[in-house]
């Protein structure tokens, strides 16, 4: 009785241990996303802040802050041309 209950703990806690090491990844990625996200935001931001006095913006949305977040500043260099070809 006492064996069956051990083996039951084992096999739960390797079950355990093989579902989060497959769903690591794919939060590793996630959380990567987020984090890139994040910085996108705050660089568009830092850039929304110095260029209001030269008159340059661009709005702050998800799409363009992972844009960023991924580019770095070539993305933030192909949203405002876009934004000015677009204007035209």
């Amino acid at each position: 009785m006492f064996s069956g209950l051990i083996f039951v703990y084992i096999t739960a806690l390797l079950l355990l241990y093989l579902l989060g090491k497959s769903l690591w990844k794919p939060l590793y990625f996630l959380f990567g996303v987020f984090f890139l996200g994040a910085l996108g935001a705050a660089g568009m931001y830092l850039f929304n802040v110095l260029a209001q006095y030269v008159a340059l913006e661009i709005p702050l949305n998800p799409f363009n802050s992972l844009f960023v977040g991924f580019l770095g500043i070539p993305g933030l260099i192909a949203l405002l041309a876009a934004r000015y070809l677009i204007e035209l």
